[in-house]
């Protein structure tokens, strides 16, 4: 386990740690997660760690069971491939 030390010289664990360790203990592997959030295992620990990921995974944690305070914050989700553009490019 990670830790450091505070300026006042108490014991810090990292967050993504104690998220890593509420799943292991409620039973919940990163491939069950990443089966869940229909991404890759590696996505899943990025996201664990980071701290940040789209709101619909974080819907998926609190559905879990995740309390608050561990769960990740909302990131700036990604724009998909426009359709439109695809099939524009397709015609020509």
């Amino acid at each position: 386990m990670v830790t450091a030390t505070t300026s006042k010289g108490q014991l810090h664990v990292p967050t993504s740690t104690l998220r890593k360790e509420w799943l292991r203990q409620n039973g919940h592997s990163g491939r069950a997660l990443a089966q869940l959030f229909g991404v890759k295992p590696p996505r899943v620990s990025a996201i664990l760690s980071s701290g940040e990921c789209p709101q619909r995974y974080i819907d998926m944690l609190r559905q879990l069971g995740m309390p608050m305070d561990l769960l990740p914050a909302p990131s700036r989700e990604k724009p998909g491939p426009h359709i439109g553009a695809a099939l524009e490019q397709a015609e020509a």
